[in-house]
């Protein structure tokens, strides 16, 4: 599956500075809108025997996103992964991940502020527990944390509980 996508928001969006001593100042300009595109694409790679429960195995993905860099502080994304559903024997409803996400910022954030891209990787697994509950822990490794080159990178564990009425 292939998706390809636009947004546009109405909205006043002030210019982004140039310059440093102009970061706090007004607006070069102002924008009466900003827009963005965006593209994602989901394919299964391998898919177990047919004897198995539908949708079992691994299948990639891949984003893409694009804003003007005038007036939006993240210009470019891209993204991709891995996901195997049913990974382990008895466990068909069980999901595992990875994913690895790029962002890249505005040349004016570098001129302003020093900022230029951030990395994160991603590992999850999700277990279906009961038919009505799903746990999903998370790990996030974050290189360059908000784009700045002399922030440490950082590591974010989480847990995900789900629960269907």
């Amino acid at each position: 599956t292939c998706r390809v996508g636009a947004w546009g928001h109405s909205g006043d969006f002030g210019e982004l500075s140039p310059v440093p001593e102009d970061a706090l100042a007004r607006p070069l300009r102002v924008f009466t809108r900003n827009y963005g595109v965006y593209a994602t694409c989901d394919q299964m790679l391998y898919k177990e025997t047919a004897e198995e429960k539908n949708g079992q195995g691994l299948s990639a993905f891949c984003q893409f996103g694009w804003t003007p860099s005038d007036r939006n502080e993240a210009t470019r994304y891209f993204g991709g992964g891995l996901t195997y559903a049913g990974p382990l024997p008895g466990r068909d409803d069980d999901t595992c991940g990875i994913f690895v996400g790029h962002t890249d910022l505005s040349k004016r954030l570098k001129a302003t502020a020093g900022l230029t891209r951030e990395t994160v990787i991603e590992a999850t697994y999700s277990a279906q527990i009961t038919k009505f509950m799903r746990i999903q822990p998370d790990v996030q490794y974050f290189i360059r944390p908000g784009g700045d080159a002399n922030v440490r990178n950082a590591t974010v564990v989480g847990v995900r509980f789900e629960v269907r009425f």
